[in-house]
């Protein structure tokens, strides 16, 4: 029932307005205006964040585990544990470096517990960390 009232509404609200032309042009002035008023939205956005860009480098999303000198001796610490031995024995696994991270109560950046993802992520991530 709804669906017809609706259809008959908007049936009805359409001829209203091909039937008057002052009508028909002021919903299309006020088309013209909410597009104008998105485009200025949207080339402020984009400047702020050019200048954001600019000044820090990166202007969205969160910051890569091991930016701060804490993380960068975690990440230092999983690189060691992943890094073969001498003898070519394999070094640990994802989820066996997880499990010790966890064992030791070092939470990652969001308070988690370390999974094998998480340190996958870590260990391929292609940003500038603190040495």
């Amino acid at each position: 029932m709804k669906e017809i009232l609706k259809k008959a509404v908007y049936s009805t609200y359409t001829q209203a307005i091909q039937a008057d032309p002052l009508k028909k042009a002021l919903i299309q002035i006020q088309a013209v205006f909410s597009e104008l008023e998105k485009n200025q939205i949207v080339r402020r956005l984009k400047k702020g964040r050019e200048r954001a860009k600019a000044k820090r480098g990166k202007c969205e999303g969160r910051k890569p585990f091991g930016e701060t000198p804490e993380e960068a001796l975690i990440v230092k610490k999983i690189k060691s544990m992943r890094r073969k031995r001498k003898g070519r024995i394999p070094g640990l696994t994802l989820q066996e470096i997880a499990e010790k991270l966890n064992s030791d109560g070092i939470q990652t950046k969001s308070g988690k517990d370390w999974t094998a993802n998480h340190v996958w992520n870590v260990l391929n991530k292609k940003t500038k960390r603190l040495k």
